[in-house]
């Protein structure tokens, strides 16, 4: 059996080859680049969401404390008032 000849010399081809796969590997690493660069401003987004969703809630837990304050102060005054009520009648 003969030996397959090896060519040591550089062809059009090779260089076609070689700067195909230059050109793919730039591209894939373009496309890489800018998905994470995309995917950086939509965490970005969702963390400034996520940060005035955030303050909206602290807002509305201080208001809710502010209603129950405000629903007991009712409900002891609406008390006294019938005790006030009772006593009156009797």
């Amino acid at each position: 059996m003969t030996q397959p000849r090896f060519d040591s010399t550089i062809s059009l081809g090779h260089l076609v080859q070689i700067l195909s796969l230059v050109i793919a590997g730039a591209t894939a690493w373009g496309v890489h680049t800018s998905t994470l660069r995309h995917l950086e401003l939509l965490r970005n987004e969702d963390r400034q969401r996520i940060e005035s969703h955030e303050v909206k809630i602290n807002l509305l837990e201080r208001a809710t404390d502010v209603v129950k304050t405000d629903v007991n102060y009712i409900r002891l005054t609406v008390d006294e008032i019938k005790r006030d009520v009772k006593e009156a009648s009797r």
